[in-house]
């Protein structure tokens, strides 16, 4: 036989003999070569064994020799047979091999759909157990390995194409399964062994439609379907030997077979079917062995079908997965999980949690789905639980620690890998959208990849090494998901998570407020609001607690009635005994412990079961009286607190007479006693915990779990119930929604973190606490790692920062003494999740830094060195000054000569403060820890970690090391909060990390400089001078090195970077800063000029803050820096940036106004005529300059033209309002320095202006100077500052006259572009006029005379109009009212003193107060009225042949309203008499008493002067030429009229004579000129008027009280005139 065998080999090896075989007798020769051969292993002889097999697998792997269908059916079932029936072992292991290399062949030819394929050996060490090899075994391994790879080399070289292969229609419909075993139908059985099988059952709903498969798909399908009725064969008896080695060998052929999947067995919906048909059979069978060897390979056989077949059997994993995983688990059923199982479980479930796509997964399709399990979230917990130790106490006594510990471990290492693989899913070859290389090819059949090392780290017993085991590779992910399935947004799984979790509150509201709970859901829309609704969901629905359920039925309210009513009337009681409808009654909800709700609930439930069984009683009442009895029964036979319990008589007693009087049947009593007596009624059982379950319809799959059988005390095979197997299918078959979602998101990871961080967070916290192993930590550390990574990519900052702060406690570097080696290793961790995860910690980098500085402390303690004394009180005390004002210098040099301006690095390590401080009651304890950690802790970190950490923020993102900086500066400012011990570590880091990151991009160094500029700020005020000093010297340090670096025009990066020196030298209350401060700027100055642009503006400001300060060192140390520039390096401070040339002088000015040194100021101010000089010349930026306007007077100059635009206008009037400004200095130097120069600034360029820039100099820097005193100079204003009057006055007299006579040169000199500003310098002029003060009106009067003298001959007659109206309406505003004087007096009369003078008072007091100031006004206003009456009698007088004639009558109407008013006040006589009376009451002095007449002088010099002009426009009118001009005037008319009225107003009334003698006298002189006047007339005008003339002169004649000096001008009058006209007539 061996000699045949072995030629028939070689034969098919060789293509000798071909063909082609389906397993029936019309294929021939080929039919009974494999039937032969089979046949031949009924011979018992090993060597024969060996033969069969090389002879059938040559067969299988012959591409001459093809084996289809019911032929490779048997090949493959009788090496099954000798695998299981050889007594050598060598034999079997063969026959496995050989098995294993046949189905990879069968499945990678049905892949590639060809059978001409290369084929590649399977590697059987690997593929075989670790119980089948060995050192021990090594030769018998290298036998089969040679078997194997003899066969595959022969069959290499005989490919060809072989013809198509005729598939019959009845093929499969009466295939038999490896024989007569198992047909398609699983109707038949057959001879396996002498023993015998047990007939398979049967729960295929329709056959698998095979129509359009190939024949390689047929060869494949046959074979998987083989293997798994094989695997679910159920014993003849429990422990059959060959079942469970046929079953194992099943399982393990279809877990290489499914390992090595490709894509046309995952994607082929004839395996998709197959593999919901018969392999989930296969599974169903085999859940509840307690077979190891079953157990295992069940468990990684589940897993691979997580990972690669998840999109199709959505359902079934659903089913599955709470059944094999959850179960083993979270042990729901109460019963005792064996540790060797619970650790095969967690051990499989490394494999999904190395897979971060296959978790994402089963989040959104389960976790995410209403009607679906927690798949992701109860696992999580699980294996939390695991972690914690919180699930062993069912069998806590049985495990021993190192059990308990290898469960522990392996559970940590499921955590550790499903936060690690979450972690690396976005960033995974391929990303998250796309499949990976491996996915894109497909795994091949001959690729064969068996889970063995999974075997061979298998656990067994206890002799697992613990870190033996190999880390997954992304290879057992397996093949991926096809795009077929829909893709989810994120959005939307959020929604779906959110409905889900809204859910689960309402389940647990309910739990806990039915009323509330139930509420809430139906509001949500969960529940229905028909009653009929509600109780549908409280039958089907998982979760709800059975207390809580009976409690809402037997509720009183409407709603809960009808409810309870709805939901009794749902149960079918028809046929039913009343044990079993009572039962069934019960087992939905407890019955609440209220006597009115137990009744409510025990009528209906007697009512509908007299409705279903109308014939059980007379009544409903009969039903509802026992049904109490019962329950009153169950409860006295069941409760163990009851001693005496009722005997069957007492229950046959009690109820007698409830049938309407009749008693029931005995017999039915005695059963009903006993059924309750031996089989307690009780609740479905439902002892998970809370969890979502399906909508109103069957229950969830919990339910199902608990019909499952328990645990057995020795293994056995016993199989699943059929029912249970069918209520399984059922539910697998009954998923409403089956669509597959694949997430492609990273941010699909968002929901599983917060449902899974807090928990995590306390399961690693718990352990890193407690646990001293080496293992428990690292592992609790790469848990940490992990969750900070996931939630810093996925922008969780809550999780983020809490898991930082967390790991950042952990370091026990607030308590030192307590550190152990561990803690060193989470400092570490900590520095290395900064380091990777830096770009994403945002605020959490405060508590790394807090720790690092920590660290550094303690490790400056524990080498003996410290930077704290630098900076202590007692340190700072003997270093501070002894001397008062020049302490600043003396200690500079001091500090200078200990090197305090060096760079950081001199200061030793420092201190740090923590995060505690954000505690106010601790912001100023300076946080430093107390005590030292034990000896050679610290040893295990390298100072250059902590370094690294620094020197690699430059790698930072942009928006990092923002972040970073804001961290390392909030940590600063909490090391020197404290006073006593400031610590400046972090500062020092600051200035390295600044020079780290100095080369960013600009805008990213912007954003930088936003926090670090405020913080230097900051710290430079700080209280503590060393610290300030430290600080401001570290500035100059870094602001150094920043300008070395070149900067473009109009930006202001080097403004920004200067800012802080600004602030430090306003805020700073130390000398000594603020003279540092002045130093580091001058030495940026001078070492850096040439690259300073914008950064001269922040420069300038420390200059002019310099310039006000109160120590005279300090402001000429700055202004020795500020003369050196001006001098030597003007060119600089405009090169690029013209706008500082304002700032520049800003500072100037600035320092004009020093009061501590007069030279300074002047200095100051010559250095403004020089930026005015380089301004004119335009050499300050590339100012754009005006058009010239053409104007002769211009042609000779040359430079620029400047105009009012606003870019000329920034330039200069700075400068010349400063100027302005100076002309208030109290000083008279500085007052007439500035006046100088700002005119001669004025009157040197002033042709480079324009009308419109004049206009903005006169109407914004000149004019303005005259507004202060203007609004405060009045000889009627008390001041109660004599300090403030005697410096108006000095202003007043010395420097104003001076400057109107300035501005009114400059008037003269530049008339021609001034024209538009005319008017608003006759305005200033006439302002000082109408002022009541006699200094300024005098003032005003000269300069608008001196005006005139300068400009008039320019006048056109506008200007004239101007001039002249201006003074007419300032002499009208200045009449005195004398009637001021004469108010009566206001004051209420005192009560305490009635009697006294002031209440008697008529008038008001014109010493004191409001009186003095009346008075005062009257004397200044009298006094303007005199200088403007002189003053228009020099105008006319010089200027009058340049007065246009029809101007003349507004000097003669201005002269003469003047004379009018003070005629009119001194003719009333009664006004006269008040004012006397009221002078006399008020008991003025002689000196301030007002004359009588009071304004007789202001009445004469008025009427001369109107009178002088009057004769004098008379004498020009009779010039030739001009009497047609003047005539306009109505000389001679004014002239007879004021004649009239003067000698009219001469004499008095009858009724005053005697009382105006002393007016008379006044008044002689003018009317004696007037009489003289009359003399000029003409004889024909005198002629005219001598009707009007001559009852005037007679009345004077006959006077009694008339002068002689009138009479006798009268005499001339009328002998001079009169005489002439008398001979006249005679003649």
């Amino acid at each position: 036989m061996e000699p045949a065998l072995d030629t028939l080999q070689r034969l098919i090896a060789h293509g000798y003999l071909r063909g082609s075989t389906n397993g029936i007798k019309e294929d021939g020769l080929c039919y009974e070569t494999i039937n032969l051969v089979c046949q031949c292993y009924d011979v018992p002889d090993e060597a024969i064994e060996l033969k069969v097999l090389r002879v059938l697998l040559t067969l299988v792997t012959s591409s001459t020799f093809q084996v289809h269908n019911e032929a490779l059916l048997h090949v493959i079932r009788t090496c099954y047979n000798i695998y299981l029936g050889s007594k050598s072992e060598v034999n079997r292991s063969t026959a496995k091999a050989s098995l294993i290399q046949m189905i990879t062949i069968v499945f990678k030819r049905m892949e590639a759909d060809s059978s001409s394929i290369p084929i590649e050996t399977v590697v059987v060490a690997k593929m075989l157990p670790p119980e089948d090899f060995g050192d021990e075994k090594q030769p018998f391994t290298n036998f089969v390995q040679n078997f194997i790879n003899r066969i595959v080399a022969d069959a290499e070289g005989t490919f060809y194409s072989a013809p198509p292969v005729t598939i019959h229609d009845d093929a499969f419909q009466g295939a038999k399964v490896f024989g007569d075993l198992v047909s398609n139908k699983g109707g038949s059985t057959g001879e396996l062994n002498p023993k015998g099988e047990k007939k398979i059952v049967d729960t295929e709903k329709e056959p698998v439609d095979l129509s359009g498969a190939t024949a390689l798909q047929h060869d494949a399908f046959l074979v998987f379907r083989s293997l798994c009725k094989l695997a679910a064969r159920d014993p003849n008896t429990p422990t059959d030997p060959y079942l469970l080695k046929g079953k194992v060998l099943a399982l393990e052929l279809l877990k290489i077979l499914l390992e090595n999947a490709g894509v046309e067995f995952v994607e082929n919906e004839i395996f998709v079917q197959a593999m919901k048909e018969h392999l989930c059979l296969a599974l169903l069978k085999n859940c509840s062995t307690d077979s190891k060897e079953v157990v295992k390979v069940l468990n990684y056989i589940f897993a691979t079908i997580c990972l690669k077949f998840r999109a199709k059997l959505k359902n079934e994993i659903g089913v599955f997965y709470p059944i094999i995983v959850l179960k083993q688990l979270e042990d729901f059923s109460g019963t005792r999980v064996p540790y060797w199982h619970r650790l095969v479980v967690v051990h499989c479930l490394q494999k999904v949690c190395a897979d971060a796509q296959t978790l994402v997964d089963l989040f959104v399709n389960y976790d995410c789905d209403l009607e679906s399990v927690n798949l992701f979230d109860r696992t999580v917990l699980a294996l939390i639980q695991l972690v914690q130790g919180l699930s062993y106490s069912p069998e806590v006594a049985e495990m021993v620690p190192a059990q308990a510990k290898l469960i522990r471990n392996e559970a940590m290492k499921c955590l550790v890998l499903i936060l690690q693989s979450l972690l690396a899913w976005p960033s995974e070859e391929g990303g998250c959208d796309k499949p990976s290389q491996n996915a894109e090819k497909g795994s091949t059949v001959g690729e064969i990849s068996s889970d063995n090392d999974a075997y061979q780290s298998m656990p067994e017993g206890l002799q697992e090494n613990e870190n033996g085991r190999k880390s997954p590779t992304k290879e057992d992910a397996g093949t991926p998901l096809h795009r077929s399935t829909s893709n989810l947004e994120t959005r939307e799984i959020e929604k779906r998570r959110a409905h889900k979790l809204g859910y689960e509150a309402g389940i647990a509201l309910f739990n806990g407020t039915p009323l509330k709970g139930m509420k809430t859901l139906q509001e949500s829309g969960y529940v229905g609001k028909s009653p009929a609704e509600v109780a549908l969901f409280l039958q089907t629905t998982s979760g709800l607690e059975k207390s809580k359920i009976g409690e809402y039925l037997g509720d009183h309210t409407e709603e809960c009635v009808a409810v309870m009513h709805a939901y009794v009337d749902s149960l079918d009681f028809t046929g039913t005994t009343f044990d079993a409808a009572i039962r069934n009654f019960l087992s939905g909800f407890r019955l609440p412990g209220e006597a009115q709700k137990i009744d409510r609930l025990m009528e209906k439930f007697a009512e509908r079961y007299y409705t279903c069984n109308p014939g059980s009683f007379r009544s409903a009442d009969v039903a509802y009286v026992l049904s109490y009895s019962v329950i009153m029964l169950n409860t006295d036979a069941h409760n163990p607190q009851v001693k005496n319990k009722m005997s069957r008589e007492d229950f046959i007693k009690n109820n007698r007479g409830i049938d309407d009087g009749e008693d029931l049947d005995q017999e039915f009593l005695k059963d009903l006693y006993d059924q309750i007596v031996r089989n307690e009624i009780k609740m479905r059982s439902d002892t998970r915990r809370p969890q979502a379950g399906r909508r109103p319809g069957p229950a969830g799959v919990d339910a199902i779990m608990n019909l499952l059988p328990g645990r057995r005390a020795h293994p056995s095979f016993e199989a699943m119930p059929d029912d249970v197997i069918r209520s399984i299918r059922e539910k697998m078959e009954g998923k409403s929604d089956s669509t597959f979602y694949v997430a492609t998101n990273y941010e699909n990871m968002k929901p599983m973190l917060e449902a899974i961080w807090a928990p995590l967070l306390a399961a690693f916290s718990m352990l890193l606490e407690d646990s001293i192993d080496e293992f428990v930590t690292r592992s609790s550390l790469q848990g940490f790692r992990a969750v900070i990574g996931l939630s810093a990519t996925l922008y969780m900052q809550t999780v983020r920062d809490t898991f930082v702060s967390a790991l950042s406690r952990f370091t026990y570097m607030r308590t030192p003494e307590m550190m152990m080696p561990k803690h060193v290793d989470v400092f570490k961790t900590l520095l290395e999740v900064a380091e990777e995860y830096g770009n994403l910690l945002e605020s959490s980098w405060m508590y790394v830094l807090e720790s690092v500085s920590y660290f550094e402390y303690i490790h400056q303690q524990v080498n003996g060195m410290s930077d704290a004394s630098l900076f202590s009180p007692e340190h700072l005390e003997a270093l501070s000054p002894k001397e008062e004002g020049h302490g600043g210098s003396k200690y500079f040099k001091r500090l200078s000569r200990k090197g305090s301006l060096s760079t950081p690095h001199a200061v030793p390590g420092i201190a740090v403060a923590t995060l505690d401080s954000l505690d106010p009651g601790r912001a100023n304890s300076g946080l430093i820890p107390q005590g030292l950690p034990p000896p050679g802790v610290l040893d295990f970190v390298e100072a250059s970690e902590v370094d690294r950490l620094f020197a690699s923020s430059g790698n930072l993102s942009s928006d990092a090391i923002v972040h970073f900086v804001e961290a390392l500066c909030m940590i600063s400012q909490r090391e020197i909060a404290s006073h006593h011990t400031p610590r400046v570590f972090s500062l020092t880091k600051i200035v390295e990390i600044s020079q780290f990151n100095m080369n960013r991009i600009r805008i990213v160094w912007s954003r930088v400089w936003t926090v670090l500029g405020p913080y230097f700020a900051e710290v430079g005020c700080h209280p503590n001078l060393s610290v300030a000093l430290y600080a401001v010297d570290s500035l100059r340090q870094l602001a150094m090195k920043f300008l070395e670096r070149d900067e473009l025009a109009n930006y202001t990066f080097q403004d920004d970077f200067l800012r802080p020196f600004v602030l430090i030298m306003r805020k700073s209350k130390s000398v000594e800063i603020r003279e540092l401060v002045i130093r580091c700027v001058s030495q940026m100055v001078l070492a850096r000029v040439s690259n300073i642009k914008s950064g001269w503006k922040s420069m300038f400001m420390v200059f002019t803050t310099a310039a006000a300060d109160s120590e005279k060192g300090i402001v000429q140390l700055a202004f020795e820096t500020i003369e050196k520039v001006v001098r030597e390096y003007f060119m600089y401070v405009t090169e690029t940036e013209v706008n500082t040339f304002t700032d520049c002088v800003n500072c100037l000015i600035a320092f004009t106004s020093t009061r501590y040194s007069p030279d300074v100021s002047l200095n100051a101010i010559a250095f403004l005529r020089f930026c005015a000089l380089k301004l004119a010349e335009g050499e300050i930026g590339n100012i754009e300059h005006a058009d010239q306007d053409g104007n002769p007077e211009r042609a000779a100059i040359s430079g620029p033209l400047f105009s009012e635009k606003e870019a000329h206008m920034f330039f200069w009037f700075p400068l010349l309002a400063g100027l302005s400004e100076l002309t208030f200095d109290p000083r008279p130097e500085i007052r007439h320095s500035a006046l100088e120069v700002l005119f001669d600034i004025l009157n040197y360029h002033g042709l480079h202006f324009t009308e419109g820039f004049w206009e903005r100099v006169f109407s914004s820097v000149l004019l303005p100077m005259f507004d202060h005193v203007r609004a405060e100079i009045t000889d009627a204003t008390t001041f109660e500052d004599s300090a403030r009057r005697a410096e108006i006055d000095a202003w007043l007299y010395e420097t104003c006259n001076d400057c109107l006579g300035h501005v009114l040169s400059l008037y003269s000199k530049f008339q021609p572009f001034l024209k538009q500003v005319f008017p608003q310098v006759i305005s200033l002029l006439v302002g000082f006029v109408r002022r009541p003060h006699e200094r300024l009106a005098a003032i005003g009067m000269h300069s608008y005379l001196s005006l005139l003298q300068q400009s008039s001959s320019q006048f056109d007659d506008k200007e004239w109009q101007m001039v002249l109206t201006a003074l007419q309406e300032a002499a009208a505003d200045t009449l005195p009212d004398i009637a001021i004087l004469t108010e009566p007096h206001g004051r209420r009369v005192s009560e305490e003193n009635p009697g006294s003078a002031a209440n008697h008072r008529k008038y008001r007091d014109l010493t004191t107060g409001a009186g003095s100031r009346k008075l005062a006004e009257v004397k200044t206003r009298t006094k303007t009225q005199l200088l403007i009456v002189s003053s228009i009698s020099q105008i006319y007088g010089g200027s009058f042949l340049e007065i246009p004639s029809k101007y003349v009558d507004v000097l003669l109407d201005v002269v003469n309203s003047c004379a009018a008013h003070a005629r009119k006040v001194n003719s009333d006589t009664v006004l006269r008499a008040r004012v006397i009376e009221a002078q006399e009451e008020s008991k003025l002095s002689a000196a301030a008493v007002l004359p009588d007449p009071p304004l007789q002088q202001l009445e004469d010099e008025a009427s001369h002067a109107y009178l002088s002009i009057l004769m004098h426009a008379l004498a020009v009118e009779k010039t030739e030429g001009a009497s047609s001009i003047w005539k306009d005037a109505n000389v001679e008319e004014r002239l007879v009229q004021f004649s009239m009225l003067v000698l009219d107003n001469f004499l008095p009334k009858e009724e005053e004579k005697g009382a105006e003698v002393a007016l008379v006298t006044a008044r002689t002189p003018l009317v004696v000129a007037v009489l003289r006047a009359l003399l000029s007339f003409a004889e024909e005008e005198f002629k005219t008027h001598l009707s009007e003339l001559m009852p005037i002169l007679t009345h004077l004649i006959e006077a009694e009280y008339s002068p002689s000096e009138v009479t006798k001008a009268v005499s001339e009058v009328l002998v001079g005139r009169m005489g002439k006209l008398v001979v006249e007539e005679l003649v």
